[in-house]
């Protein structure tokens, strides 16, 4: 899995969710030597089982036996399309005033003058370079590349193997997917999807749209 970081954080961790994006995150707490409580899930047919040897303690209500001062919450949900799902699940969880940790595999390789805001993910192998932003709650998977100078917006998820080139613009609850590429100086609007595979060429500023193709094209 490659060498462990030390983390200074002494607050233990409670994963949201238990597929497989739960199982990445996982992995990634454990090399950052983060403790992790264990997993809520909405499905009780998983309640009592566990996920790399970590228990599914129940469903959101545990997070009422513990207090935000002690534990962080990771979200351990992705996405395959827009990822309102996710950003539902993290709202309601911040009402109770919990905060979501930062989870940072030590494969990644970020910018010093990289700003990551609360609850970003960033996967193995991902690379993030100078003077980007990633906003809140945002996902950046394994080998993908976002390049100097872009935003990413909240809730975002640029999936594996994704190229964000330099200065450009992702949208809120976007989702980028799997090996897609948005050449430089593109601003998308919120709530876009990007196909897998495809290759944005030119701005969609409006937002909620899927494109799709090479040079990718609105979908009708």
């Amino acid at each position: 899995m490659g060498k462990v970081i030390v983390s200074n954080n002494k607050k233990k961790v409670i994963v949201v969710g238990a597929g497989g994006h739960a199982k990445v995150v996982i992995d990634t707490l454990k090399l950052m030597n983060r403790e992790i409580l264990g997993l809520i899930d909405s499905s009780k047919e998983l309640h009592g089982k566990t996920v790399l040897d970590i228990p599914v303690i129940g469903d959101d209500s545990e997070l009422e036996k513990v207090s935000p001062i002690d534990v962080e919450i990771v979200c351990g949900i992705a996405s395959t399309g827009l990822p309102t799902v996710r950003k539902k699940v993290i709202e309601k969880i911040k009402k109770s005033d919990f905060t979501f940790a930062k989870v940072i595999h030590p494969s990644a390789v970020i910018s010093s003058s990289a700003i990551l805001s609360e609850g970003v993910q960033v996967m193995a192998g991902a690379i993030i370079q100078a003077d980007t932003k990633i906003y809140t709650n945002s996902i950046i998977n394994t080998s993908s590349c976002v390049e100097h100078d872009c935003i990413i917006g909240n809730y975002v998820h640029i999936a594996p193997k994704s190229i964000i080139a330099g200065y450009s613009k992702i949208g809120d609850i976007s989702h980028v997917g799997l090996g897609a590429r948005v050449l430089q100086n593109i601003i998308l609007g919120d709530e876009t999807v990007v196909g897998a595979g495809s290759t944005v060429t030119k701005s969609f500023s409006k937002g909620k749209i899927t494109l799709i193709g090479t040079p990718a094209k609105e979908k009708q």
